[in-house]
């Protein structure tokens, strides 16, 4: 399943422990300029070689939600589809856009 979550809704999971992946499907250029703490850049380019990398993330249970990072959502929204065909149940998108303009959270 595919969820859209916003940046308070993002910042609330992550501040209550809540176990979740951040996959930035940005360019490394665009990663190196700004990310989320503690998110993995996989370039949405390289996805369908890295689905093994991906479900990774989520660890051996598979119980950590994936939540894909691009700069407004819309490459986050194609990798989140072709990830809920090859595995991922518990996926989100988001846009590190809104995270950047979330009162009190930055980006590194």
């Amino acid at each position: 399943m595919i969820s859209q979550i916003d940046a308070a809704s993002l910042a609330q999971a992550i501040q209550s422990g809540r176990s979740v992946a951040l996959l930035d499907v940005r360019e490394p250029w665009e990663f190196q300029t700004a990310k989320i703490e503690g998110s993995i850049n996989i370039p949405m380019s390289t996805i369908p070689a890295r689905v093994d990398d991906v479900r990774a993330l989520q660890g051996d249970d598979g119980e950590r939600e994936l939540i894909v990072v691009c700069h407004h959502g819309t490459r986050s929204m194609y990798v989140a589809q072709f990830l809920a065909q090859r595995g991922p149940k518990k996926c989100g998108i988001t846009g590190i856009f809104s995270w950047e303009m979330f009162p009190g959270k930055r980006v590194s």
